[in-house]
């Protein structure tokens, strides 16, 4: 009986030893999942805050570079502005430059042809009738001597602005195309407007006016009051005087407009082709050739 009971005790403990085991092992089991959870939660966390780090990084990246190419662009436009501002000015010292270059050659030329015309106003004022002009004829050739030297020292000064301006003009900073179009104003203002004005103050002004009042005019009208010969003696050296005059005017004034067209046109040429250097020899034999004439005049 005693045996059986401990039989009975001893299976009872063996099956109470099963079942602790069973509890162990399902405990280990849950222990091992929730680890492996846990551990894969903390990687996504990892992964996540790391995904996190780098979108924020990404983000100040591309915030960098935005203001980067804002500042570039202010730069840029700034820049331009400056161009821009640069070529104004630029633009507006070549327009104040030819304005005073137009305004002083005008100027010359009108003050010398007024002066030359208030002159003659008062010789013929002085110089009336025959008597008057037999009289003073010294006063006569005078003038003529006085248009023939003042026209002369004005073509002169026409070569010495187109000098003047020129250099303005190529030690400028602009561009060889906008320094040939300034180039074409010198050849307006100086070769077809002021030979023009030149020409009809002077040669088809004053001394066509002589003709009319002295060899036309008050010698003409003496022709049945003084004898033939002492009236043609005068008619005689009038008319010499009138032509000998207007010959030298035309030489001084084709001369004048020849050596300006020359002038322009070679320099136009070299800075046409970009060949702005070798303006330095045109401009010094240009400058030559006028203090020659001035030490002739």
């Amino acid at each position: 009986m005693k045996k059986i009971v401990s039989l009975i005790l001893i299976a009872m403990l063996a099956l109470s030893l099963t079942a602790c085991g069973g509890k162990n092992s399902n405990s280990q089991s849950s222990i091992s999942d929730k680890s492996s959870f846990s551990s894969s939660e903390a990687s996504k966390e990892a992964e996540s805050g790391s995904n996190s780090t780098v979108s924020e990084e990404s983000s100040k990246i591309d915030e960098s570079t935005s203001n980067e190419s804002s500042s570039n662009s202010i730069v840029s436009e700034e820049s331009s502005k400056e161009t821009k501002s640069e070529s104004s000015a630029d633009n507006a010292t070549s327009k104040d430059l030819s304005k005073e270059f137009k305004e002083s050659v005008k100027k010359d030329i009108k003050d010398t042809i007024e002066s030359l015309e208030k002159d003659y106003k008062q010789l013929k004022a002085d110089i009336d009738t025959y008597d008057k002009y037999s009289k003073n004829v010294d006063k006569v050739k005078a003038f003529y001597d006085n248009i023939n030297e003042t026209h002369k020292s004005l073509c002169i000064r026409m070569r010495e602005y187109a000098l003047d301006y020129a250099d303005k003009i190529l030690s400028s900073n602009t561009s060889n195309d906008e320094k040939y179009e300034e180039l074409d104003k010198l050849y307006k203002i100086i070769y077809d407007d002021g030979g023009e004005s030149i020409y009809d103050g002077v040669y088809d002004g004053i001394l066509s006016d002589m003709y009319k009042d002295f060899y036309d005019g008050i010698l003409a009208d003496a022709y049945d009051s003084v004898p033939y010969a002492e009236l043609s003696k005068l008619q005689t050296q009038e008319y010499k005087w009138w032509s000998n005059t207007g010959s030298d005017v035309y030489k001084q004034w084709s001369s004048f407009g020849s050596d300006v067209y020359k002038f322009w046109s070679d320099l136009g040429s070299k800075v046409w082709n970009d060949e702005i250097d070798k303006t330095k020899e045109i401009m010094s034999d240009f400058k030559a050739d006028i203090n020659e004439l001035k030490e002739k005049n």
